[in-house]
């Protein structure tokens, strides 16, 4: 009796390890995002702290301007990197999004293959429990005309 075969494996194969692929590529994305988000927290954290710091500044009287001024300046530049940061994070939480659609249609595309083997497999299984049930059959009938013989 000859083995299952299914003819379409190496396409179950190929959209397996592009899911898998995709799985990796996300995960690594994932990671990214959140490392970015880590520095966004702490530039965030570093504005808090040197708005305080201004704050107190002014407060004081003898403060000289270039202390204000340097400052200001100091704030602006971690705003300004702050703001880039959150872009930074918008693309790639875009890029995240696109990577979970092309992972979920990789899943899909995989199980449609895996229902038509599964369904190819129930048909080789069915077959070849038809196939054993006619030998069974021809033998007892085969034996049964050896008993019936003169």
């Amino acid at each position: 009796m000859k083995k299952f075969s299914f003819p379409l494996q190496f396409l179950l194969d190929y959209r397996k390890k592009k899911e898998d692929r995709l799985k990796r590529e996300l995960a690594e994305v994932i990671a990214r995002e959140e490392r970015e988000k880590s520095v966004l927290r702490e530039l965030e954290e570093k504005i808090n702290l040197y708005r305080e710091k201004l704050r107190e500044k002014k407060q004081q009287e003898d403060i000289k301007m270039c202390w204000i001024t340097y400052l200001y300046s100091y704030l602006e530049k971690l705003i300004r990197q702050a703001n880039e940061q959150r872009k930074k994070i918008r693309k790639i939480s875009e890029k995240r999004g696109k990577l979970q659609e092309a992972l979920i249609q990789a899943g899909q595309e995989r199980k449609a293959v895996e229902k038509l083997r599964e369904r190819r497999w129930a048909d080789f299984i069915y077959q070849r429990g038809k196939l054993e049930q006619q030998i069974l059959d021809e033998s007892a009938i085969a034996r049964f005309k050896n008993k019936t013989k003169p």
